[in-house]
Parts: structure tokens; sequence; C-alpha cells
């Protein structure tokens, strides 16, 4: 079995021939989630843009610049998203599939990293946390959250929490749903028996 593959459950799609022989193509259709949520990552790992009146919060990263440009920009872009709106990205861990293109979305669109102090302190260590990632430049250290820290874009409110487990410093957030979704019927899930 491929090293990297211990490393984390999938490789990056970009990676044709390792990835034909562990799963298909990797990429998956960008797609509005719910509300403001939208789906702008790959099967192996997710990524997530959270779109505002006044900006975006990108949530993770994929793990590196070619995947960054190559798989988020392009989904963002079909989906109506201006990148240029970018204002935040929340790495919610700090293994490299999760951060590796953090540096690109900083240098470019001027967005603001976040991470917990003790994953910031991983990612800036010299092997940045293990794994097949160790010659990526981490981004530079914006915001170190803490548990209870919010970010707030027009009406919408991010709340944090850090949530050790997977690193030492996994990050969680929660944000309330629009007043219109909020305010709408739930709909019933019928489940086959």
């Amino acid at each position: 079995m491929l090293p990297e593959f211990y490393w984390r459950c999938m490789t990056s799609p970009l990676d044709r021939k390792t990835v034909s022989a562990i799963q298909h193509d990797g990429l998956v259709p960008e797609a509005r989630v719910f509300d403001q949520l939208y789906s702008i990552g790959q099967n192996a790992v997710s990524a997530w843009a959270l779109d505002t009146s006044d900006g975006i919060t990108l949530i993770d990263a994929l793990n590196s610049e070619a995947e960054a440009r190559e798989i988020m920009l392009p989904n963002m872009v079909r989906l109506g998203l201006d990148p240029k709106r970018i204002r935040y990205l929340i790495v919610t861990h700090g293994h490299g599939d999760h951060w590796g293109g953090a540096k690109f979305f900083q240098d470019t669109y001027g967005a603001k990293v976040v991470l917990s102090q003790a994953d910031w302190d991983m990612i800036e260590r010299p092997d940045r946390g293990g794994g097949p990632i160790a010659d990526l430049l981490p981004p530079r250290r914006d915001i170190a959250a803490r548990d209870g820290d919010k970010i707030t874009l027009g009406q919408t409110t991010v709340k944090l929490y850090v949530t050790p487990g997977h690193t030492p410093g996994t990050l969680s957030a929660s944000w309330a749903a629009p007043a219109a979704a909020a305010a709408a019927k739930p709909s019933k899930l019928r489940l086959p028996r």
C-alpha cells in the first residue's frame, strides 16, 4: 500500500496515476448545499464557501496551490461566486490536505487565514505536522482562533469551537441559517424499510 495512503485516506485528484488505483477521478460536481453554503472541494477532502453579503468565508483549502487553483476556483466560478470576495479562510485542522492551498488564497485574494493556536504551531514546525506536505510553505499566521471566537461577515456570524482529537487544535464551526430558511417548514425524509 502507498505510504501516502497511510497518512490520509485518499490522494489528490490531480495525481491521476495514483488516484486511479484507489478511487475514481476524485472530482465531484460543485454544488449549493443549502442557503449560502457551497461545496467546492473534491471527494477525498471537502472545501466549502460560505457566501455572505459582505464577502466569502472559505472552509479548508485542499492539498496544494494547484488544487486551490484547479479545483476550488473553477468550482466557485461555476457556482457564480467571485473569488475576489474571499475575506476569510477557516482551516479546520492542521493536516496539509486541509491547509495546502491556504497560502495561495492569502497571497492572491488577501484571505485572512484562521487556525487554532495548536494547529498553527503544528503547521509551522519543520515537518509541517507530518505526511507528504513537508515541502509546502504554510500561510502567514493571521488569526489564532480560541474556543468561542466569532467571525462575522454581513449578517452571518460563524462561531468557532476548538475540538481537539483529530489534531490538537481541530476547529469546528457553526452558524445560524438565514431567517427565511429558519422559518421554512422542515421537509420529511422517508427512509426505505
